[in-house]
């Protein structure tokens, strides 16, 4: 519990006992929605009006000292009258900061924004930001093909050789654009879920038995834009199984350390929605862990069945029953979703990062 007996966050840090280490993410959570919040009223957004233009780049005098940093998102508003003289902001265009100005000492020094989407501006046109918590979220269906599941490798539950999962993916992705001064640059910690696409035995179907794969990584992405659109770039590191589990309790995975590649295709649909298409490439070189528990939740020690050298059963291939080669979980996934950018969050993810914030 040493681990709990400090909460820190920048230069300050507070005595904690493992109750109110919890305590304090869920405060600074809290506190990061209420600023969100709070600029979404239009009396406490920033704006500015458009000093200079060039082409779809816009120049204006807020930067750092106000609270903006790079990839910032800005809408690009014109203000028109309701029936009852009522002033009201029209959102034309949306922005993204490519520059934040450092205009602590130097208030005449413009920050630069560029145009993905909408109708243009011109000089004295207003910019109005789009505030949101810098974190993303991530969703992907699809499908992998390219495993190489023999029925030996699943001790019997499968019928036949199996190729191919049903995948969902979740990600959680932090801008760490205005901490290491690169655009569009990611944080990515992700979770995958998927249904192996399998003929279960007699056996398999008698005992409910379910297989899926499931994986966790964390790694860095680069969106590189076009305007409204974008090639997404990505690599993470992490793990990969396989479970074969039973409604007795008893279940049995196949685990290895997972190499991911990434990259798509991404329309921008508004300020905050993005849908993407894409392909992932999962290497995972060898199985470095076999797990089988009892119905009683103990785990059984495979190496009594199979030696200290049981691993190669499967990494090998052409061991008795368990197949003529090895049991693979690396493949090629195809893969459709949508990419949201979040105003608040019930969880401070990547909190800890927001004080490294400086450009």
């Amino acid at each position: 519990m040493e681990a709990y007996e400090e909460y820190s966050f920048g230069d300050n840090s507070y005595n904690t006992t493992p109750k109110t280490y919890v305590q304090g993410g869920a405060f600074l959570a809290f506190a990061k929605n209420l600023n969100v919040k709070t600029r979404e009223i239009s009396d406490f957004k920033l704006q500015a009006q458009v000093a200079e233009k060039k082409s779809s780049t816009y120049g204006f005098p807020l930067g750092l000292a106000d609270g903006l940093h790079l990839d910032d998102g800005l809408f690009l508003v014109e203000f028109s009258q309701d029936s009852d003289g009522n002033e009201k902001a029209n959102n034309i265009g949306f922005l993204r900061v490519t520059k934040s100005a450092a205009n602590g000492n130097d208030p005449l020094v413009l920050s630069k924004a560029v145009q993905l989407y909408g109708g243009k501006g011109d000089v004295g046109s207003v910019v109005m930001e789009h505030p949101r918590l810098g974190l993303d979220t991530r969703f992907r269906l699809g499908i992998k093909s390219g495993l190489n599941v023999e029925t030996g490798h699943a001790v019997g539950l499968i019928e036949e050789t199996t190729e191919s999962a049903f995948l969902l993916g979740i990600d959680f992705s932090y801008n760490l654009a205005p901490i290491v001064n690169v655009s569009q640059m990611f944080l990515d910690f992700g979770f995958t879920f998927g249904a192996l696409n399998a003929e279960l035995s007699e056996y398999a179907v008698d005992n409910e038995v379910v297989p899926f794969i499931w994986g966790a990584g964390l790694g860095l992405s680069k969106k590189f834009w076009f305007g409204r659109m974008n090639i997404p770039v990505g690599f993470s590191y992490g793990l990969e199984s396989l479970s074969f589990a039973s409604s007795e309790g008893e279940s049995i995975s196949f685990s290895g350390l997972s190499t991911k590649l990434n990259t798509g295709f991404e329309y921008m649909i508004n300020a905050n929605t993005i849908f993407n298409i894409g392909i992932e490439y999962n290497l995972v070189p060898e199985v470095t862990k076999i797990t089988f528990l009892d119905s009683d939740g103990d785990e059984v020690n495979l190496e009594d069945f199979y030696g200290d050298d049981f691993l190669d059963y499967w990494n090998k291939g052409g061991y008795q029953y368990l197949g003529n080669d090895p049991l693979s979980l690396s493949g090629l996934a195809i893969r459709a979703g949508i990419d949201y950018s979040l105003g608040s969050s019930s969880f401070d993810l990547f909190g800890f990062l927001d004080p490294l914030k400086k450009y």
